[in-house]
């Protein structure tokens, strides 16, 4: 609870500084971009993802490190990786692959939900609506039941006179 408490209140922070650097455009800007995604301030729980943000979302990869001049002897300066660190990473990459599937399937399932939602209150209201067209008609039902009557009553009374 603790740790979800503290991105918020990062994110809030995040979010605070996005909304100044915005208000004052005329002054200069901080390159270091924030490395959480902060919620929309104007609706709760909405994520924002912005151009701005998106350094701060990747992971660091500086190309350079990379040149390669001679393709039959590369520099022994070139990032390496252990096979264990290699096997490790992979394990480590592909469980939180999965674990966004599954997030994802979590959301496509809740936004499926909510479609359903919708789809049963508007059915419900339908409903509602046609029980009151029904109580309306039994209402103009009884009116005329009522109107015979009275007809029926002037009858007799023209009769009797």
């Amino acid at each position: 609870m603790a740790k979800i408490d503290a991105t918020k209140a990062a994110a809030q922070a995040v979010a605070e500084k996005l909304a100044g650097r915005k208000q004052n455009s005329t002054s200069s800007t901080n390159n270091s971009t924030p490395a959480t995604v902060p919620r929309d301030s104007r609706i709760p729980g909405l994520l924002s993802v912005t151009p701005d943000l998106i350094p701060g979302m990747m992971p660091p990869f500086q190309p350079n490190q990379y040149h390669i001049s001679d393709p039959l002897n590369p520099p022994e300066t070139l990032p390496q990786a252990t096979q264990s660190q290699l096997d490790l990473g992979m394990k480590i990459y592909e469980g939180s692959t999965r674990a966004l599937k599954l997030t994802g399937a979590a959301l496509d399932l809740t936004r499926e939900k909510f479609t359903v939602i919708g789809k049963h209150s508007k059915a419900f209201g339908a409903g509602i609506q046609a029980a009151t067209e029904i109580e309306k008609v039994k209402g103009n039902y009884l009116d005329y039941l009522n109107q015979k009557e009275v007809t029926t009553q002037k009858s007799v009374a023209l009769d009797v006179s």
